[in-house]
């Protein structure tokens, strides 16, 4: 067993039942989980991407892809 498997709490499905919030246990390891995004956000930015693209159709611009650094 390395080191790292040592210093690392492993949880268990009966922990992880007790835990309040959202959390997800992957191999153990606990992750807390970001909410979800609210209905009127999702419905918002479906809306701007329609109009972004329609936009862009409509002034017939080649399809831009964003990198995130």
């Amino acid at each position: 067993m390395s080191s790292v498997n040592k210093l690392l709490p492993h949880y268990t499905y009966e922990d992880w039942v007790l835990w309040e919030g959202k959390w997800e246990l992957i191999d153990g390891i606990p992750y807390a989980m970001s909410p979800s995004p609210m209905p009127r956000h999702q419905r918002i930015a479906a809306e701007l991407r329609y109009e972004f693209t329609s936009a862009l159709k409509e002034k017939n611009a080649p399809h831009v892809s964003l990198m995130i650094r």
